[in-house]
């Protein structure tokens, strides 16, 4: 494995450029002349990218021959490795693209290369299962019994990954089945493991180990019962079955080989003499390694002398006492083998835990050097990228927000100016609604004048009729007067009294017909009622639309709340905000007062028209009874008092006819006001909208000066941040560069890769 200083050293000289981009971009649309041009102009193949790739590994992993080719034919280097360090051999074997791997080795690409984790090209075409790619690799003098750093063949791996023809194909050409990983696993236990019967049927046939246990204690057996499947079970418990007979078998035929050896020695002896060599054999067969004690036997003849036979028993006690000792010292040997087993079973296994601790602590430790090489492969030109990208950034929006901020002040001049005009438009509107208030006062004196003279024209109309009732009581007095009293008498020139009299009361009476017929006074009524209908339609239509008016009024007030900080703060006074506001309500007020105003006006204006149409009724019947009067004034004397009553009452009927007229006129005259001074508040609230609404870049004016600020803290903050991480960054790697790895070394190395990602992303 290359040192910490020599991958970083590698990293730092490859920087991804525009050209690689356009390479990574040909060899994935297969662009074969755009791939050779850009070659050309010194884009490497085997320059990797932020995430560790290049466009050499990329046409490997995903099989694209034709740019294979022409990366091979430009002189690529075919041992360049990724960030994982593999090889395009590892990934073309791994995505089981024959052709590619075919082609690799043509040109002289290394069979057995390994990456960081130890695995060869082999490991991986047998755990994706590619027989054509295995067979291509075994044929081209790939190691089929390689071990990765975790003590992994491909046999081993073909069965993890439950791949029973990489398993078929690795066994044909020579794998072992006798490998174990760390866990002490056989490539039969792996297969049981994971539940693939065809595997296991193939290891069964190759006389695999059924027998053998893991680090654990356990058997292929056991983890065939963890899977619960019948025939596997069935098929790993024949073989294990078999095994063992055969094991008898063989431990049956030794004993009784051992025992033919040592029974040649013994000999049969009277009493003890017999018991005592059996059980001379039977410790000998027993502890093939302790010294036998032959028991000489010799023929006893008859003949023998006593004192021959005294030296036998002498002989037979010292070899009985021999026996003796030799029987304790193999007691005392047994005890001391037992326990010297014990100690050795138990070293054994502690040795096998450490061991195992210890090759996990160092795969633990590769793979964390590991990721902070793939971390840092690309760390240092990804800051410098960064940091280019936050100064222009840093320009582009100083230089943005410099140029929002004069568009602003513009705004912000252009709503001070339009401040000024809605000022003056208010004063204007101020003026217009005193107007408009004295013209109500004047119209409302006008209808309490006319009611008035309406109440005294009807007291004198009553009087007269009572007047006109006393004189008809007097002509019939008269009349009955003249029927008593002589013709000579009667005075002679009383027809002409009456003559002149009743012309005298004509001429009035023509005058006063001269004034206003019936008709006209109908079709002046008839005229005012649809004004007075139109302007009554008109004023209500204005009045809905007032009311939506002001609600889009409060609502806007609503938002004008918010931007009386803005002003506030940047550019306009509050206390001119706050009269402007005040001006506002007070229109608001002074709008709705006109417009009660207005709605009793034409309440009063409705009656007086109701009064007038009686009164004309009245009128009408006033003018009936006038001819009638004269008759009875033709037939009664003459009278200075009906004569100016008469002429009253005609009089009061044309000044009422001409102020009916001058009323209607005046009416009209009011609606058209009113009707003008809604279209003028209408326009007022229409600009009052639009200085809203040029108010609002001011509140976003605060907003970007804000944003400006938050923007400047935190590129601050993020440079105190990488500077610390890199301080940090550069100590931790000068101490693993220079070799000094303590218990800590792992943790701190993930620390500062997260903190680095944190800080780049």
């Amino acid at each position: 494995m290359k040192s910490l200083k020599q991958r970083l050293k590698k990293n730092e000289s490859t920087e991804w450029g525009k050209y690689d981009e356009r390479l990574m971009r040909a060899v994935e649309n297969e662009d074969t002349d755009k791939l050779t041009a850009t070659i050309k102009k010194g884009a490497s193949p085997t320059r990797l990218d932020l995430e560790g790739h290049s466009a050499f590994h990329v046409a490997a992993s995903k099989g694209l021959i034709n740019s294979l080719n022409v990366f091979l034919e430009n002189g690529v280097n075919v041992k360049a490795g990724d960030a994982t360090g593999k090889t395009a051999l590892h990934l073309a074997a791994g995505g089981g693209h024959s052709l590619c791997v075919q082609r690799l080795l043509q040109s002289k690409c290394p069979v057995d290369s390994a990456d960081l984790q130890g695995r060869t090209p082999l490991h991986d075409a047998a755990s994706v299962g590619c027989k054509a790619v295995i067979k291509i690799l075994c044929e081209s003098g790939a190691s089929v019994n390689a071990v990765d750093a975790d003590s992994v063949s491909p046999l081993l791996l073909a069965a993890r990954m439950c791949q029973p023809g990489s398993c078929q194909l690795l066994v044909q050409y020579g794998a072992r089945t006798v490998l174990r990983d760390k866990q002490n696993k056989t490539a039969l236990i792996l297969a049981c493991e994971n539940y693939c019967k065809e595997a296991v049927e193939i290891l069964l046939n190759t006389k695999a180990d059924v027998s053998a246990v893991d680090i654990s204690g356990h058997d292929a057996y056991h983890y065939a019962k963890l899977s619960q499947k019948q025939d596997l079970i069935k098929l790993v418990k024949q073989a294990l079955e078999s095994t063992t007979k055969a094991k008898d078998t063989v431990t049956v035929s030794q004993k009784t080989q051992q025992v033919k050896v040592h029974g040649s020695h013994g000999s049969s002896t009277e009493g003890k003499d017999a018991k005592q060599t059996h059980n001379l054999e039977a410790t000998q067969v027993r502890h093939s390694q302790s010294a036998p004690v032959p028991v000489r036997s010799a023929p006893i003849s008859v003949d023998l002398l006593p004192g021959e036979v005294e030296a036998l028993r002498r002989e037979l006690r010292d070899s009985r006492r021999r026996q003796e000792a030799a029987e304790a010292e193999v007691h005392r040997l047994d005890a001391v083998l037992a326990m010297h087993s014990q100690e050795y079973e138990g070293l054994r296994r502690s040795s096998e835990q450490a061991l195992h601790a210890s090759h996990s602590r160092a795969w633990e430790l590769e793979e964390a050097l590991g990721e902070v090489q793939r971390r840092m492969a690309g760390s240092e030109s990804r800051v410098r990228q960064m940091q280019a990208h936050l100064v222009a950034v840093r320009e582009h929006l100083v230089e943005e927000l410099r140029v929002q901020l004069q568009e602003v002040k513009g705004q912000r001049e252009a709503a001070v100016a339009e401040l000024g005009r809605m000022q003056k438009d208010l004063n204007q509107s101020q003026r217009d609604v005193e107007q408009q208030k004295e013209n109500q006062s004047s119209l409302l004196q006008e209808l309490s004048r006319l009611s008035q003279e309406l109440l005294s024209r009807e007291e004198q109309i009553n009087s007269l009729k009572t007047g006109l009732a006393a004189m008809e009581t007097q002509h019939v007095e008269m009349l009955c007067k003249d029927t008593q009293t002589p013709p000579e008498w009667r005075p002679t020139d009383v027809k002409t009294t009456m003559t002149d009299l009743i012309s005298e009361i004509r001429e009035p009476t023509v005058d006063l017909e001269s004034y206003t017929s019936k008709a006209e006074h109908t079709a002046v009524i008839t005229l005012l009622k649809q004004a007075e209908a139109r302007a009554l339609e008109k004023y209500q239509y204005k009045q809905e639309e007032n009311q939506s008016l002001l609600k889009e009024l409060r609502e806007q007030k609503a938002e004008l709340d918010t931007i009386q900080e803005a002003l506030h703060a940047r550019f306009v006074p509050v206390a001119l905000l706050e009269e402007k506001m005040k001006e506002v309500e007070q229109l608001n007020l002074t709008i709705e007062e006109m417009e009660k105003k207005q709605k009793q006006g034409s309440v009063n204006i409705a009656q007086a028209e109701d009064e007038d149409a009686q009164r004309e009724e009245q009128r009408r019947a006033g003018t009936v009874q006038v001819p009638r009067e004269v008759q009875h004034i033709q037939i009664s004397s003459p009278s200075d008092r009906t004569e100016c009553e008469v002429t009253r009452i005609a009089e009061e009927n044309v000044r009422k006819g001409n102020l009916n007229k001058d009323r209607g006129r005046t009416s009209s005259v009011q609606v058209a006001k009113n009707s003008e001074v809604l279209v003028e508040h209408e326009e007022r609230q229409v600009n009052t909208a639009s200085l809203i609404v040029s108010c609002e870049p001011l509140q976003s004016e605060r907003v970007l000066q804000a944003q400006v600020c938050r923007l400047q803290q935190q590129l601050e903050d993020s440079e105190k941040h990488y500077k610390c991480v890199l301080n940090m960054y550069r100590a931790r790697l000068l101490s693993a560069a220079q070799g000094y790895m303590d218990e800590d070394a792992k943790t701190t190395l993930l620390q500062i890769a997260k903190m680095r990602e944190e800080c780049v992303c």
